[in-house]
Parts: C-alpha cells; sequence; structure tokens
C-alpha cells in the first residue's frame, strides 16, 4: 500500500489522541468500493470508540462521519461534552465527530498510568452539611443542605454549570422545613435534569420528585425547578435511584419502581423476611437487587436478584391491578458470603447481535475472614427481553445463573501497604460508568482503581493533583466528563479536570 493510500487504522495499544485529529490521506481503499449507504449501515454495529477508528480506515469514510449525522447514530455520547447545550438531533456530522473524539480522549486518559490533573477550580458553597449529586454525563452540578447563615432546619440546593465554572442563581428551595437525606436523578436532555429527593424527618417519608430546566441568557444559564409530583413511604429507605427513566426506591422490605413520569406504572418486588434489599440498579428491562440475608448464622450473607421490569419499562398502567398482580419475582439469584454495603453497582454492556446483556456486578461487601471490607465482582449474562415485542413469551427466556468471582481486596499495592486502603466505604467514589473507583487514603493521597476487565486491573494507580491540605471528601466522580469533585475545607470545594 502506497503512503497515499495508506490507512490511519488505530489499535487500541497504540492509541494516541492526537491521530484523531488527522484526517486519512486522500486515495482509494478496499473500502471506497462500498456504497455510502452499506458504510452507514456497518456504523450502525459500532461503538463510539470503534466508528472514529472506523473513519480512520480511509478518506471516503472519514468524509462520510464529518458530513452525515446517521453515521453516528449508534454512538453514545454524554450530555455535558455535547459542543452546544441542545438537542442531539440538532449537532451537526461534524459537531458528532468531535464529540465521539474529547469522548475517546477521555476514557484514554483514565487509562493512562498516572491520571493527571490539568486544570482546577475553587468554588464556594452556600451550604453546610452539603453534599453533592452530579447526574451521569451531565454538565450540572447539584450541591444541597442546609441553608447557611440561618435558623432555618429546610434545605436548599445550589446548581452550578461546570463546563463555565459559574454558579447559576438563585438559590433554590427544596424545602423549607425539612432536611434532604438522599438524592438521585440522570439527565434527561443536554438542557433538562430529573431528581428525587427524599426528606427527613418525616412520617410517612416524603419523596420529591423534581425537573430542572436550563435555559441560555447572555452567554450564561438560567435555571426553573418545578415538582413533578411526590410520593409517601411508609417504610425506611435504604436508598434511591432514578436510572433509564426507572425511579426504585429501596425499603426495609421491598424495592418500589415505576417509570419516574408514569407513576400509574408503578410495582414492587416480593417482600421476603429473610432478605432485606440495600441497594439496586436498573438496566434495560432488568432490576439488579443486592439482598442481605437476615436469617440466623454467624456468617452475612447477600444475593444478587434479577428482576424483569418489562411492564414498567413499558409504562403498562398498574393502578387498577390487584395487589398481588403487582408484584415482581426474581428470575434469578445468587449468593455469596459477606454484609453488603453501600454504594452498589452494576454496569452492563449489550450485545447488539445476540440480544444479550452482559453484567459486571460490583458489591461492597464487609467480611473479617478477608481483611474486612473488599469488593465482589459478579458476572452473568442474560437475554434482552424488549417490551415492544407483543408475541415475544419473556417467561421461556434463558437464563444464566450468576457466576461469582474471587473477591477483590480493593485498594492494597503489591506490598499489602495499609497506607494505600481507603477508609472503607464512605472515601471511595465509583465513576457514572462503574469502570473505576476513586478514594482517598489517610495520609490524603488519591488513587484511582481501574476497569474490572483489563489485565492488571487489581493495581491501583495514585492521581497527581497537588499537595493536598488535609484528606479530602470526595463528593463526586464523573468519569465521561473527566471531573471530580472534593472538598477539604468547609464552605468551598474543588472541581479537578482531567481533560
Amino acid at each position: 500500500m502506497s503512503d497515499s493510500t495508506k490507512s490511519t487504522f488505530i489499535d487500541d495499544l497504540d492509541f494516541v489522541p492526537a491521530l484523531l485529529l488527522v484526517p486519512p490521506p486522500t486515495g482509494s481503499c478496499h473500502f471506497s468500493k462500498l456504497s455510502t449507504e452499506l458504510i452507514l449501515a456497518i456504523a450502525e454495529y459500532l461503538d463510539t470508540a470503534t466508528c472514529l477508528t472506523f473513519s480512520q480506515t480511509c478518506r471516503m469514510i472519514y468524509d462520510i462521519s464529518e458530513e452525515r449525522v446517521g453515521y453516528w447514530n449508534s454512538a453514545q455520547f454524554a450530555y455535558g461534552i455535547f459542543p452546544r447545550v441542545t438537542a442531539r438531533s440538532n449537532l451537526t456530522a461534524n459537531e458528532l465527530r468531535s464529540t465521539a473524539v474529547k469522548s475517546t480522549n477521555t476514557a484514554w486518559i483514565w487509562e493512562s498510568s498516572l491520571p493527571r490533573v490539568r486544570r482546577r477550580v475553587t468554588l464556594s458553597s452556600p451550604c453546610s452539611k452539603e453534599k453533592c449529586f452530579l447526574p451521569s454525563g451531565s454538565r450540572w452540578l447539584f450541591q444541597y443542605g442546609e441553608p447557611i447563615g440561618t435558623d432555618s432546619s429546610g434545605s436548599v440546593a445550589q446548581i452550578y454549570d461546570l463546563v463555565g465554572d459559574y454558579k447559576i442563581m438563585p438559590v433554590i428551595e427544596l424545602h423549607p422545613s425539612l432536611a434532604i437525606d438522599k438524592l438521585a436523578g440522570e439527565s434527561l436532555a443536554a438542557d433538562k435534569v430529573v431528581f428525587a429527593a427524599q426528606f427527613e424527618p418525616s412520617t410517612p417519608t416524603l419523596i420529591k420528585v423534581m425537573v430542572a430546566d436550563f435555559e441560555s441568557s447572555r452567554g450564561k444559564f438560567n435555571v426553573s425547578v418545578s415538582e413533578a409530583y411526590h410520593l409517601s413511604m411508609e417504610q425506611p429507605i435504604e436508598d434511591i435511584v432514578l436510572q433509564e427513566g426507572i425511579l426504585a426506591v429501596v425499603t426495609a422490605k421491598t424495592v418500589t419502581l415505576q417509570r419516574w413520569d408514569q407513576p400509574a406504572s408503578r410495582r414492587e418486588t416480593e417482600g421476603d423476611w429473610s432478605w432485606r434489599p440495600r441497594g439496586c440498579r436498573v438496566a434495560r428491562n432488568r432490576l439488579i437487587v443486592c439482598e442481605e440475608y437476615l436469617g440466623i448464622g454467624e456468617l452475612r450473607n447477600c444475593r444478587i436478584a434479577i428482576y424483569d421490569i418489562s411492564s414498567v419499562v413499558g409504562g403498562i398502567d398498574y393502578s387498577d391491578k390487584e395487589k398481588h398482580e403487582r408484584v415482581l419475582y426474581p428470575i434469578s439469584v445468587s449468593g455469596m458470603t459477606g454484609y453488603p454495603l453501600l454504594p452498589f453497582s452494576a454496569p452492563y454492556q449489550a450485545d447488539r447481535l445476540s440480544r444479550e446483556l452482559q453484567f459486571s456486578t460490583l458489591v461492597f461487601t464487609h467480611d473479617s475472614l478477608n481483611k474486612g471490607p473488599h469488593l465482589w465482582k459478579c458476572e452473568f449474562r442474560v437475554l434482552i427481553a424488549n417490551h415492544q415485542d407483543e408475541d415475544e413469551d419473556t417467561s421461556k427466556e434463558s437464563v444464566n445463573h450468576l457466576v461469582v468471582g474471587t473477591p477483590n481486596i480493593l485498594g492494597y499495592t503489591d506490598d499489602g501497604d495499609p497506607q494505600n486502603s481507603p477508609r472503607f466505604p464512605d472515601s471511595c467514589i465509583i465513576g457514572n460508568s462503574s469502570a473505576r473507583i476513586i478514594w482517598a487514603t489517610s495520609s490524603g493521597e488519591l488513587r484511582i482503581y481501574s476497569t474490572w476487565t483489563e489485565d492488571y486491573s487489581w493495581r491501583s494507580r495514585p492521581i497527581d493533583f497537588g499537595r493536598p491540605m488535609s484528606v479530602p471528601q470526595l463528593l463526586a466522580f464523573d468519569e465521561q466528563l473527566g471531573v471530580v469533585v472534593l472538598s477539604e475545607r468547609s464552605g468551598q470545594f474543588t472541581v479537578l479536570w482531567f481533560v
């Protein structure tokens, strides 16, 4: 192959971010014999990074990726890295390509030998006892807590535009008298976030479902927050999850779930006196629940239970159904030893051809037989049941049992130095893709535990973020945006940018 037709195909092992900005040389190649429609059809089966690699094979495919929006139909992007705060349908093919380059570069940075802070921004906080909520892949950081300088016991939220490094005014009152205990949500669009806030003390427990809309004005953004509806829960709440459009509330007995925008779709898992739900995650039309065993015995055990939630995802109205008809039963379970701790996570990948989901369930447990707290990893595959396929019999689907792997001791170096272990689990924070965990050591160092699927993934690495003033408190971590938010002193917090 001559220099004029040489491909700039990028192998993962030789990836250099700058190569993605260089168009392949002009000339013909074997792919140039294919029609544009066939190239677009091939791209439908590729993920974001592979779409970029495919576009570097020859100039013709590169030009298609720059000019045809349909080339990026299968690519997944975080709203926060869009070049404009607008609907994805309004972005040009060139803008989608630049977004794909940014996304791939960010993923590469996390896999470099020593992730380095490229920019740090310090912002003041209007809250006391503050916590942070960063919707996955979003540029909007929510900080919430009690208002400073007043006698009010209520709760407020301050929203920051991380990309613009400024506060979005005014401070929002979430409740005049109750404090927030938990908050969860997700981005619905680049300019819209839905979130659920649990307040305390209140009997029954109050949960508000709210929507934040962002609007550009003279180079900055304004926000309006409205309440969609509220829920009252009689049982103590363990956790709240709002993921893929599904609101799930974990109580001491069951998991109640519904489409966030369709309360009539509400259902709940089977209540079993011997198993207590501790956390859950939504994966398409599956609910993955981590449950603690309450039976008698010296060992505290937990299990992973999988539920088919196709009816909830499909928005089927269950408001007029009998109570027993609203109950969900597990389709597969698998147990393990250890006392489960939050947070619980269940990242997954979808196989487009076989219609299977592959999970890597991450469970923090405490087990005195294994140096105290550690991390369990479970892997399993399950057939995707599509709720839109009316003729499909999901009751007869093939479900493989969970395969429980060896527990990973989180935070220990090769020599087992305890100085590198986290103050577990409060100082640990999981990235939105659950491929990485960042934690602070007792000496104030930040370390990263990388993706579970690659060689040497058990080895943690330090993160260079300068000399810490104290042991930092980790508030938020977003892999797709490339940021870590931490607090080193009262009244302010720091945003670390790695891109």
